[in-house]
């Protein structure tokens, strides 16, 4: 694992978080391994509540943009794009190229064990 690569992704992340754009993750879990990792952004937890309301509610709070770190397996993948088909008819920038990274510099599956992935690499 190329930590430097890793760093850098994390201070974009941090950069993109700023501004109080906020992070959807899948569960507690996620959030906790990200704010362990210095994440300090408002995280929406995927829940019962369906997507749309999720994206209507965001919207309605004046949301306009979104960072998708759900998990990088299937249902992950499946929740990703469906969240984001709900946030574009909200008018809200879903961005999902995080997931992408972190999933290419880490190997990561599951966002909960990050820490203990990249304590490892050290």
């Amino acid at each position: 694992m190329n930590q430097e690569a890793v760093d850098k992704l994390f201070l974009d992340l941090k950069a993109e978080i700023e501004d109080g754009t906020p992070i959807l993750v899948e569960g507690p879990e996620d959030e906790k391994a990200l704010r362990l990792l210095g994440c300090d952004a408002r995280f929406i937890r995927l829940s019962k509540v369906p997507y749309h309301e999720i994206a209507a509610q965001l919207s309605a709070e004046g949301i306009r943009r979104i960072i998708i770190l759900t998990d990088l397996d299937d249902y992950g993948e499946q929740s990703a794009r469906k969240l984001k088909g709900f946030f574009l008819n909200e008018s809200i920038q879903a961005d999902v190229s995080f997931r992408k990274r972190f999933k290419a510099l880490t190997g990561v599956v599951e966002f909960q064990y990050l820490p203990s992935l990249l304590e490892s690499e050290k």
